[in-house]
């Protein structure tokens, strides 16, 4: 996080209630809104990055969470040309 980040009311204890309920989790990372002030453009950074996170191979273990379970290294230093 850096100074012009926010987080949502519940992101917190949201991810918190998530490790504690799943105990082969180790890192927990949520999506996330970029809003550029200058043009008023905005956009759900999964969304923005669409391509590179369709590489994670994961699997379902709640409704709105997935484990990574391949991948997460290519997909860290992907880069589009």
């Amino acid at each position: 996080m850096d100074d012009d980040d926010q987080w949502t009311g519940n992101k917190l204890s949201h991810q918190m209630h998530l490790l504690l309920a799943n105990p082969q989790v180790d890192v927990v990372f949520g999506n996330f809104l970029n809003i550029n002030l200058a043009t008023g453009e905005n956009g759900f950074g999964f969304n923005q990055n669409r391509y590179s996170m369709s590489l994670l191979e994961n699997e379902n273990i709640s409704a709105d969470a997935f484990l990574i379970t391949g991948n997460f290294l290519k997909v860290l230093v992907f880069r589009i040309s």
